[in-house]
């Protein structure tokens, strides 16, 4: 593990070097003025509603177990978990400690928040394959073969479809490594296809009201998902420099530096270091909460009665 991580930094620190010596510190600084205050508050607004809608894909997994949590403890265990999932590397594991460290103290079994890990990521890549398939569908970017077109719709819309048909005509629950698995009933697992959907749509939002206008929706969209797995993939923490060069690559016609910057800030570092502000009060609330209760033990302890032997008065 160690290792992998050493090679993805030395990777990230490689492409984001490239890109460096391509555009030039002052190069990029100018991209990044010359984006318009409106478009960075688009931009960051369809950022925070993607945030909101991990934390709707964590509702919905409390109630396939049929279980309740105040939605503000929900909001929180998704943001900090995505906003360092995202960053640290390893999402899956990374995100999935926080997630376990949320649930855990808020009386949620390990079982339970393991399912929410998984339940979560299952969300994002039903929401990556839908929006590939449609934006396939529509016009594979930046390729323009309508055949090859349909059969990367088909492909993307695969995984979806799939899962709808497991809900509505497989087994509900299986076994996988002794784990057991829960596949939610039709109605739920459409919700969970949509709200992964959703999170996409509005995370392609937010990079396309960063780059210049006149860039095609499904160019956009086919960009970032091949960028966010080839990220996921690589391992390199955070994705940086293989996201950018991915895009780069994938829009050789627009000149995207300045918006891929201004998207690694407002989804990535402003996330991460609100992220990290409330895990550290989390963390302090939660001894100041143990403090409190081993205080509250010690006061309430009975005083024992202490039986004294008296002589014999016989």
């Amino acid at each position: 593990m160690t290792l992998i991580t050493i090679a993805g930094v030395a990777v990230a620190i490689l492409l984001v070097t490239r890109l460096v010596l391509r555009w030039g510190f002052d190069g990029i600084a100018r991209a990044v003025a010359a984006i318009p205050p409106e478009r960075m508050a688009l931009g960051a607004a369809c950022a925070a509603f993607a945030y909101l809608c991990f934390a709707g894909s964590d509702l919905l997994g409390l109630r396939c177990l049929s279980r309740r949590l105040p939605v503000r403890r929900v909001v929180l265990a998704a943001f900090c978990s995505v906003a360092i999932g995202h960053n640290v590397g390893l999402g899956g594991l990374s995100a999935g400690a926080i997630r376990f460290r949320f649930y855990g103290a808020w009386g949620l079994s390990p079982i339970e928040a393991g399912f929410l890990v998984l339940f979560a990521g299952l969300t994002f890549l039903l929401g990556l394959a839908s929006v590939a398939g449609i934006a396939a569908l529509i016009e594979l970017a930046p390729m323009h073969e309508r055949a090859l077109g349909r059969e990367w719709a088909l492909a993307g819309l695969a995984l979806p479809l799939a899962y709808l048909a497991m809900s509505l005509f497989g087994r509900r629950q299986f076994t996988v490594m002794r784990q057991r698995v829960l596949i939610p009933p039709p109605h739920l697992a459409l919700l969970q296809i949509l709200i992964g959907i959703a999170s996409v749509v509005a995370i392609v939002g937010a990079l396309q009201a960063l780059l210049p206008p006149g860039v095609p929706w499904t160019s956009i969209a086919t960009a970032y998902v091949a960028a966010d797995l080839t990220a996921t993939l690589s391992t390199v923490p955070g994705g940086w420099g293989v996201l950018e060069s991915v895009v780069v690559w994938l829009l050789p016609g627009v000149d995207p530096i300045g918006a891929l910057v201004s998207f690694r800030v407002v989804y990535y570092v402003a996330p991460l270091a609100l992220a990290a502000v409330l895990l550290v009060a989390f963390e302090l609330a939660q001894r100041r909460a143990k403090s409190r209760v081993r205080r509250v033990r010690f006061k309430v302890l009975p005083v024992p009665e202490r039986h004294t032997a008296w002589p014999d008065s016989r």
